[in-house]
C-alpha cells in the first residue's frame, strides 16, 4: 500500500515508514530487510518523526499522535 512518511535514525542506517497499511515499519538499509513491523490497528499513518533512537511519533489519518516504542514493540 501506499506509503505517506519516511525518517532516517540519527545514524542513517535504519528507515521508518508508515502509510495506508497501518504499519509502521522499521528497515536496516545494511542488511537490506525489514528489522521490526509494528501495526498501528486503525491508524493510517500520515507523517512520522523520531523522538529517540527507539521511540516514534506517528500522526494519524483520525488527528491522533501516537507514540510507538521499537524496543518494545507496541504503543
Amino acid at each position: 500500500r501506499r506509503i505517506h512518511a519516511i525518517a532516517f535514525s540519527k545514524d542513517g542506517t535504519l528507515i521508518y515508514s508508515v502509510g495506508e497499511d497501518q504499519d509502521l515499519v522499521q528497515y536496516d538499509r545494511l542488511i537490506q530487510e525489514e528489522r521490526n513491523r509494528i501495526t498501528l490497528r486503525g491508524l493510517k499513518g500520515l507523517s512520522l518523526a523520531m523522538i529517540s533512537d527507539h521511540l516514534v511519533a506517528v500522526g494519524g489519518a483520525d488527528n491522533s499522535i501516537r507514540i510507538v516504542d521499537m524496543i518494545e514493540k507496541g504503543e
